[in-house]
């Protein structure tokens, strides 16, 4: 990646707006050059701001979670496609959501919890050329350690979502178009992946307690 030799344009995709106050007052209070472009609230929202650019930004702030139907692995994608990098900010603590936007395509973690000063540093070391940064080693644990989770195949999610919303195996098969035997068999493939991961999981209740650990069931 290589290294940002004038300012820095930065806008963000957050409905919380205070995390990146702080992390602009930050960047103001180090002197970091810097160009702060703006932020949305959802996609569309981002869509606009980017028109109203001469030139597009160097990294763009996504947040996880929006009150709409915004997918961020999807603004992850579509932006990186475009060249611009993409950088996590986020306080989920959970490891599922913030790989699968790495795989999407972001080259950082930041997690909201951390100081605005280390937050910062985070992003001046993208501007200097680093591939990949986080911003504590929670953030890169999240972001990288493979025995944090186990992986569920969709449809696994799926069902585990369904039971989750209060329906019954039988219901869940009616909602997902599938048979009641392939719910039985997804959940204990599901069953058989948490205890490889040597958390013992015998029962639909106990598997989605520990897929919204991993950061599946998270809307």
């Amino acid at each position: 990646m290589e290294q940002v030799d004038r300012p820095l344009r930065i806008c963000g995709i957050d409905d919380h707006e205070l995390v990146l106050v702080g992390i602009i007052g930050q960047l103001r209070e180090e002197s970091v050059d810097f160009e702060w472009l703006g932020s949305a609230t959802t996609w569309p929202e981002l869509e606009q701001l980017l028109a109203l650019q001469s030139s597009p930004p160097d990294i763009v702030l996504v947040d996880l979670q929006y009150p709409d139907d915004t997918n961020p692995n999807e603004v992850i994608a579509t932006l990186t496609s475009r060249g611009i990098r993409c950088v996590v900010l986020t306080s989920l603590l959970v490891p599922v959501p913030i790989q699968s936007a790495l795989e999407a395509g972001a080259v950082g973690v930041m997690l909201k919890g951390d100081k605005p000063q280390v937050l910062v540093h985070t992003l001046t070391q993208l501007a200097q050329g680093e591939e990949f940064a986080a911003s504590s080693d929670l953030a890169f644990a999240l972001a990288n350690d493979a025995d944090l989770c186990v992986r569920l195949a969709p449809q696994e999610v799926n069902v585990l979502r369904q039971i989750a919303d209060g329906l019954s195996q039988t219901e869940t098969a009616h909602a997902l178009n599938i048979k009641p035997s392939t719910v039985k068999t997804y959940l204990n493939r599901v069953f058989a992946e948490y205890r490889s991961n040597g958390r013992y999981v015998a029962s639909a209740h106990g598997a989605i307690k520990e897929a919204r650990a991993d950061g599946y069931l998270n809307r």
